[in-house]
């Protein structure tokens, strides 16, 4: 697996722990992105804003909703 793919993977495997409330396990998944991958892991960290689950769970469920 390409290294961006993996620090991608890690990440968002991160935030979906984060989303689901299992914080030591998103800590754990993020700290292994940072590891192994740390050029994807800068780069998806200035990005983090953007990648806010819940934000864009309330965004989708307002364009089915119209």
């Amino acid at each position: 697996m390409a290294p961006t793919t993996l620090g991608f993977n890690l990440y968002f495997l991160s935030k979906m722990e984060q989303f689901r409330g299992n914080k030591q396990k998103a800590v754990e998944w993020l700290e292994r992105c940072k590891t192994e991958t740390p050029q994807m892991y800068s780069y998806l960290m200035a990005q983090d804003p953007a990648y806010d689950l819940e934000l864009i769970r309330q965004d989708l469920l307002k364009k089915t909703t119209r």
